[in-house]
């Protein structure tokens, strides 16, 4: 978590080197925004970070203040123990709700592919091509 001045001087080299995207913590978008205002340099913010494990419409309402407080994109961390107890449908609608949530906005979505077999790295890429994401 970057304070004030860290987010000014690093917006600062993000304009000079025409960066395109700056990640930040949801708590510094509006911070973030103000700096790189005139610029094409996008503020993300992810939600559900690290592992996903939070309530779904906690993980929309994220979003959907991320994007009042000036975010472009949304990265959302899918909730792995859903995953990997096969409840793919929550999967899928999870991932349908916070993109409803982002308004428009260009949804990521961050599987942790480290953390799962082949089998369910293969699932994901199934849920992730049903879903609006």
């Amino acid at each position: 978590m970057l304070n004030n001045k860290e987010i000014y001087d690093t917006s600062a080299t993000d304009k000079k080197l025409g960066i395109a995207i700056k990640l930040i913590d949801k708590d510094s978008n509006v911070i973030a925004k103000e700096y790189l205002k005139n610029t094409l340099v996008k503020i993300v913010t992810v939600v559900g970070f690290p592992l996903g494990a939070c309530i779904s419409k906690v993980k929309a309402f994220e979003a959907q203040k991320a994007i009042m407080d000036g975010a472009d994109e949304i990265d959302m961390v899918i909730n792995i123990a859903m995953l990997k107890d096969g409840r793919l449908d929550r999967v899928l609608s999870e991932i349908n709700d916070i993109k409803s949530a982002c308004e428009g906005r260009l949804l990521k979505v961050i599987i942790e592919t480290c953390m799962l077999t082949e089998t369910e790295k293969i699932t994901m890429c199934d849920i992730l091509s049903k879903s609006k994401a």
